[in-house]
């Protein structure tokens, strides 16, 4: 979970969750994001947004380690980091409800 905050904007809290149990979409990832009030900064319940993230790179057992806004596109970037050790960076187009990942190291011990 991250808070955006420094972009003259409005204040965007943003993060990642998956489900617990496996046998409830516990392999699919979900990016959400929500506009906060600037005076109370509590959440506007009609700006929360939430994706279902579905890729066979981001599968198996595994967790986002990182994620941080863009400020001028609004992008989401991020650390992805698989069971199997690989670790991957990802860019999350809000937009488009697109991905694109790259691995960027093979084996994390």
């Amino acid at each position: 979970m991250h808070l955006d905050d420094k972009s003259g904007g409005p204040e965007i809290l943003f993060g990642s969750t998956r489900s617990y149990r496996r046998d409830e979409a516990g392999n699919e990832v979900y990016l959400w994001k929500v506009e906060l009030d600037g005076i109370s900064h509590d959440p506007i319940p009609n700006t929360v947004f939430c994706s279902k993230v579905k890729r066979d790179d981001m599968k198996d057992e595994g967790h986002i380690i990182g994620l941080k806004q863009t400020l001028v596109g609004g992008d989401l970037h991020g650390i992805w980091w698989r069971s199997d050790r690989r670790v991957y960076y990802f860019v999350y187009d809000w937009t488009f409800s697109t991905i694109k990942s790259t691995v960027i190291h093979e084996k994390v011990n």
